[in-house]
């Protein structure tokens, strides 16, 4: 079963932040953090005034200007460098592996090289590593062949990725931290307010 794929740079920018996208327990720290990072906010500002907003509205704008701007920006500019992955390539899907070919060689994979894989509505994504993937926008794919894909996956035990453990412990370990420091300004925002 073959799939013709030719990417786009904003198929790489997907594929980025799919990778980025946290596991369970990291997800789930994730919006507690926030949610205390939003009290803590409001704490602040009652308490403090309105110059308390200040530094929070700097951070917020810079944020939003990393993940909006400058990161499509690097992304692009990697994809325009990497001239392989804008190639037209085709994917040949067998119960061996998979194989693609493109106009700078081809390399036949294994099931047994893939160590986890992710999906979301517009990539499917095959890790070799922890960071190292191959990705196939599901647009390219007829329902068939993806579910010929998942198929020869689960026949050959490769995981979904929130099933792997990578040994983020330490990034874990960073979101309690982060989580118990809001907890810390939430406290003395409501215990201490100024005059």
């Amino acid at each position: 079963m073959k799939i013709s794929a030719q990417l786009a740079w904003t198929d790489y920018l997907k594929a980025q932040r799919l990778h980025m996208r946290p596991g369970t327990l990291v997800g789930i720290l994730r919006y507690v953090a926030l949610g205390f990072f939003v009290l803590a906010v409001i704490a602040g500002g009652l308490s403090q005034g309105w110059l308390f907003f200040m530094p929070i509205i700097v951070l917020i704008a810079a944020i939003a200007l990393y993940f909006y701007v400058f990161f499509p920006r690097r992304v692009r500019h990697l994809f325009e460098q990497h001239k392989e992955l804008a190639a037209p390539t085709e994917y040949e899907i067998t119960p061996e592996g998979l194989t693609s070919t493109s106009q700078y060689g081809s390399s036949n994979r294994p099931w047994g090289i893939f160590r986890k894989w992710k999906e979301d509505r517009n990539l499917l994504m095959l890790y070799i590593t922890d960071i190292q993937f191959i990705m196939i926008p599901k647009r390219f794919c007829t329902p068939e062949q993806l579910a010929a894909l998942h198929g020869y996956l689960d026949q050959n035990k490769v995981l979904e990725a929130s099933k792997v453990k990578t040994g983020s412990w330490a990034r874990t370990v960073i979101w309690i931290v982060l989580l118990f420091a809001i907890g810390i300004m939430l406290y003395l925002g409501f215990h201490n307010p100024t005059p």
